[in-house]
């Protein structure tokens, strides 16, 4: 016996069937009354009972209690056909969101713009109407972009709606170097951008982030200095003994958002020189002091930020250190620049004086200054208690590198294929991402891909010399993301 099957129509076709019965007054059993009380108008959209019933949870609801309660009446009015059509009044919705909430009720479908996407979201919820949150999370996926992720984010956090935050939040952090610089990164409010500032995930440098934070404050001083002019006519035409213009608020200036936004800026993760020229040369008396002696105490020692307010990018400043090195390692005057004292091929390793710890992303580079056709030394990270620096940085499993002479990764006496050689004036940069816990290496500024993964700190910069190789730290060491 054959079974059952089941054979669908046409999906265009149903869609059209019912939607030509939203707002159409035949056969109608429900009118809802949509009223504006400041425009004093009201707009009526003829529905049905059953369907609101299957397709919002507020209606059935609402329904069940008007069933009940005429139900309940001792003495029920005389029955016609206009007692069989409910109307309900609703206010604080704008009429046309509340049909493109109606028409996906009716087709499961629904039309959108950047504009009103959030308005229908907030509609739908109201009125507890299921599926289109799902529907609507793959339309954000697939439309969010530069131009609208700012606008989202900011509805999203007037709305309350964390999932469409989170994932703005994500795009935003994938592209920070570019949204951080548009026009629509200053319609931020100050509330919404401190949610952007809290995330750990920006892959941004720090001294860009105060930089893209400055210019929204100017910006944002400027809107609200427009705003301010607006609302003084406006009350002027009011009360015409009003002449004088009332001084801005103090909120609403410069300086004061900059105050308010201070503590959600790492000062600590940037480097000296950007504190000096960017901090307090170009926006001299702008951050207050307090900020700046912390980031200088934080840089100095390593204390004076809790580990959960430094969570983003960390600039690596580094010398070489005396104390972990092998013994024929010699590090010039500067503490950027090692080599070996004698000739020979034997290898000798030596640490930057950094410990990369916690869950933080640190970023260096190193210079190769002088190296033989074919080098057998290595750059990485290491482990301070497992290093012999009498031997290559890899030979321990807390030891992760780059092999110079045929760019393979090498750990733990093991190497596996990675990349191509690294020869004289080449330079390696190294991403360790304790969050994610990987390491990647860079080429020239290429990104290399993962080489490691499941790392965990404390580790240090190494480099291992094996002959006449020469190694220089690349000060102010700059991580760009290749722009996807």
């Amino acid at each position: 016996m054959i079974a059952d099957q089941s054979i669908k129509s046409s999906r265009a076709h149903y869609f059209s069937q019912f939607h030509s019965l939203l707002n159409n007054p035949l056969l109608h059993d429900v009118v809802i009354r949509v009223i504006d009380k400041e425009e004093d108008t009201v707009q009526t959209i003829f529905a049905h009972k059953l369907i609101l019933r299957l397709r919002s949870e507020h209606f059935h609801q609402l329904f069940s209690e008007m069933e009940l309660k005429q139900a309940s009446d001792t003495e029920p009015a005389a029955k016609t056909a206009s007692s069989d059509i409910c109307s309900i009044d609703i206010t604080n919705v704008q009429y046309d969101i509340l049909m493109r909430v109606l028409e996906f009720v009716y087709t499961g479908q629904v039309r959108v713009t950047p504009q009103s996407i959030m308005s229908i979201l907030s509609c739908a919820s109201k009125f507890q109407v299921q599926g289109i949150h799902e529907l609507l999370s793959k339309y954000f996926k697939s439309h969010i972009d530069e131009e609208t992720v700012c606008y989202l984010l900011e509805e999203a956090n007037r709305f309350n709606s964390n999932a469409l935050f989170r994932t703005c939040l994500q795009y935003v952090n994938r592209n920070a170097n570019r949204i951080f610089f548009s026009k629509s990164f200053h319609l931020l409010s100050k509330e919404t951008l401190i949610r952007v500032l809290k995330s750990k995930g920006l892959e941004l440098e720090e001294h860009v982030v105060f930089e893209a934070v400055v210019q929204w404050a100017k910006e944002k001083e400027k809107q609200l200095q427009q705003q301010h002019v607006l609302k003084q006519k406006h009350v002027e035409e009011i009360d015409e003994e009003v002449d004088e213009i009332q001084p801005q608020k103090e909120e609403e200036t410069f300086e004061y958002l900059i105050r308010e936004l201070c503590p959600y800026i790492q000062f600590g993760v940037m480097s000296p020189s950007d504190l000096r020229d960017l901090v307090e040369l170009k926006y001299p008396g702008l951050v207050p002091s307090s900020y700046l002696l912390a980031a200088y105490k934080y840089i100095a020692t390593g204390e004076g930020f809790d580990d959960q307010q430094v969570g983003r990018f960390m600039n690596c400043f580094f010398k070489w250190d005396s104390n972990f090195k092998g013994p024929q390692i010699q590090i010039d005057l500067s503490g950027d620049i090692v080599h070996k004292q004698t000739g020979g091929t034997q290898a000798q390793t030596v640490l930057g004086n950094l410990e990369l710890r916690n869950n933080r992303r640190y970023y260096f580079a190193i210079k190769v200054l002088d190296a033989p056709a074919s080098s057998y030394s290595m750059i990485g990270v290491t482990d301070r208690k497992t290093v012999n620096t009498s031997d290559f940085l890899s030979h321990n499993a807390r030891g992760y590198a780059i092999y110079l002479v045929n760019g393979q990764k090498y750990s733990n006496r093991q190497s596996t294929s990675y990349s191509t050689a690294i020869h004289k004036g080449d330079e390696v940069g190294v991403l360790v991402d304790l969050g994610k816990k990987t390491i990647n290496f860079f080429k020239n500024g290429i990104d290399l891909g993962v080489a490691y993964t499941n790392i965990t700190g404390p580790l240090y910069p190494a480099v291992t010399v094996y002959s006449t190789e020469k190694f220089q730290i690349l000060k102010n060491a700059r991580f760009n993301k290749p722009k996807k």
